[in-house]
């Protein structure tokens, strides 16, 4: 017994020094601080610095200087939104390394979703560093297509 909880322990404290050793995007890192898993939503933890959860405006300006930035508006109860995320899970990778996608819970950001004119969960708007919507689109299954869509730079 106690063999197994000072194993567990030691696999605890080297997974936790690994997280914070691999966080080398200070935008992230600073979206990163500010997050806690937002409970009944997306659990977007173990996808940074590709993706990464909604913090703020000004936290998105900043990746947007040096990273491809792009919205995406989700919903836990969209089908599509659901199928999306587990593309994003298994994929996420794939996302070239100045890409983030930043999720954002459409049920609760209407001010964003008002700025943006979004009316439709699972609706994707790139944005460059001043917030300005550089491209807006609906419908992409999954990450080859989000940064097709997206024009990554």
């Amino acid at each position: 017994m106690k063999k197994s909880i000072v194993a567990v322990c030691l696999v605890l404290t080297v997974l936790s020094f690994a997280a914070a050793s691999g966080q080398k995007d200070a935008g992230a890192s600073m979206m990163a601080a500010d997050t806690t898993v937002e409970k009944g939503f997306f659990d977007l933890s173990g996808l940074g610095p590709s993706v990464l959860p909604f913090t703020g405006e000004d936290a998105a300006k900043t990746l947007a200087a040096a990273n491809t930035t792009v919205y995406f508006f989700a919903a836990t109860w969209c089908p599509t939104c659901r199928s999306t995320y587990q593309d994003i899970v298994a994929n996420y990778a794939r996302f070239p390394r100045n890409f983030r996608l930043i999720v954002v819970n459409y049920d609760t950001s209407r001010d964003l979703k008002a700025k943006y004119g979004v009316t439709y969960q699972h609706t994707f708007v790139s944005i460059d560093t001043s917030g300005k919507a550089v491209a807006q689109w609906s419908g992409s299954p999954g990450v080859a297509d989000i940064v097709t869509k997206a024009g990554n730079r």
